[in-house]
């Protein structure tokens, strides 16, 4: 079979495509914490270094992080659904049936094994690096509310699966083989997370994403891991 040749309206389209989610991604973190700050300095009669200092509050930047993730699963999943979904897509069932759950959690505890074994490397190779991470994760701590739990259990990994398994991967698949595409939008992914050791394991785990969504033909297959 007869690769498509790929041509410099292709490259531009990938290209573009990534700029679009680097800029809605930043461009919904803007336009929140400037709306929050509005309010606190003409609501709240703040001035702006009070209005930044209480956006550390922990509820109110879990709020805003809410509306930020909550934000990227609706903008990113109509633009995959309606721009880049393929009209046979595989049945709901299908995707879910009780083999590929069973498959899903033993690839979940896989991902968890590798993600441990990902931090012990690093903690024996760059102890100081792993020292500045554990450091982050508790500067990171924002309890464990019913808010906290939707954010990160629910809507931020979603939002993901859409920006980088969904848009990034499926634009770079019309360019460059499977295997370059699923290597770009890890990388991608690891890249976002803006830690060296998120970043790590971040990577390896959107290698394993990416090939699911492959295996399955569905971007569910990654969302239910």
């Amino acid at each position: 079979m007869e690769q498509k040749k790929v041509t410099a309206k292709d490259v531009l389209l990938l290209l573009g495509s990534i700029g679009a989610v680097l800029g809605v991604y930043l461009g919904i973190q803007i336009v929140g914490t400037i709306i929050l700050m509005a309010y606190f300095m003409i609501v709240q009669g703040c001035n702006v270094w009070q209005a930044a200092q209480a956006l550390y509050n922990d509820t109110i930047l879990m709020g805003l992080t809410g509306v930020m993730h909550l934000s990227f699963v609706l903008i990113f999943g109509i633009w995959y659904k309606f721009g880049l979904v393929k009209k046979n897509k595989i049945p709901f069932k299908r995707v879910y049936s009780i083999r590929n759950v069973a498959c899903f959690v033993v690839l979940g505890f896989g991902l968890q094994f590798c993600i441990s074994y990902v931090l012990e490397l690093v903690n024996i190779v760059f102890p100081a690096v792993m020292e500045s991470y554990m450091n982050l994760l508790k500067m990171m701590d924002i309890g464990n509310s019913w808010l906290t739990v939707v954010v990160t259990v629910c809507l931020a990994p979603i939002g993901e699966e859409l920006m980088f398994r969904g848009v990034i991967m499926s634009y770079a698949r019309k360019v460059m083989p499977f295997v370059w595409a699923n290597l770009l939008q890890a990388a991608l992914f690891g890249v976002y997370h803006m830690n060296l050791v998120q970043g790590v394991y971040a990577f390896v785990m959107g290698l394993l994403l990416g090939y699911l969504v492959k295996k399955c033909d569905s971007l569910l297959a990654s969302i239910g891991v």
